[in-house]
């Protein structure tokens, strides 16, 4: 990070802090009786929060360099011919116990129900229930890349940047990704990695209660033809 404090004198304080924003809590809706809260906040959702506070001292100017007006630019990704594998995104809430599921399923450490081919290009498409919460969907050991959103709600459209509906923060490498409730993202995968044999991982949602209630799956990375 470069930050020129320059224009500032000895002793000048500077905060860092994170603005009001629209927590869009109207964009999605739970079954009827469904409590997804764990326990009181101390803000409320988007309010205004200091993060942090620079104290100036002696010359604050960056004593070299600029701040280039782009950082990285991602090679493409040749995704034509690529399978699509649909991630269904949903909740169960039968029998008074809340899951989240992935296809259906919900975690078991023994078993691997995707599986994939190392090397190979694949479109994942995550599709959430129109009846949910926003799930920023995380793989373990390989980037997603952002092809398409779909349905968006209306917050997410006009930050829109192309025809596909992608933000700014979707046009590079991204770990995580969020899917609004009755929404679909398309990603890209690339499954090349350095290591022989067969190699296991995670992919899961990264809201701390929904991977406890079983939203996350194994997934395997195969040497040679599945």
């Amino acid at each position: 990070m470069l930050l020129d404090l320059g224009g500032l004198a000895d002793g000048d304080v500077v905060a860092l802090k994170s603005l009001h924003f629209d927590p869009m809590h109207d964009e999605h809706e739970m079954e009827e009786g469904t409590d997804h809260h764990m326990g009181p906040a101390r803000l409320g959702d988007g309010d205004e929060f200091y993060v942090l506070r620079f104290n100036v001292t002696g010359d604050g100017r960056a004593a070299s360099g600029s701040m280039p007006g782009t950082l990285s630019e991602p090679e493409p990704m040749d995704v034509d011919g690529a399978p699509i594998r649909t991630v269904a995104l949903s909740t169960d809430a039968g029998a008074g116990e809340m899951r989240w599921l992935i296809n259906g399923l919900t975690y078991d450490i023994e078993e691997y129900p995707v599986v994939v081919e190392r090397g190979a290009t694949e479109a994942w498409e995550y599709r959430n229930d129109e009846k949910s919460m926003p799930h920023p969907m995380h793989i373990h050991g390989f980037d997603q890349r952002v092809l398409e959103r779909k349905g968006s709600p209306e917050q997410v459209r006009r930050i829109a940047v192309d025809e596909r509906g992608r933000v700014p923060t979707d046009l590079g490498r991204k770990d995580t990704v969020t899917v609004w409730p009755g929404k679909t993202v398309r990603v890209a995968l690339d499954f090349s990695h350095d290591h022989d044999g067969e190699q296991t991982y995670l992919f899961h949602c990264h809201v701390l209660e929904h991977e406890d209630q079983g939203m996350m799956l194994n997934f395997k990375v195969v040497h040679g033809e599945i």
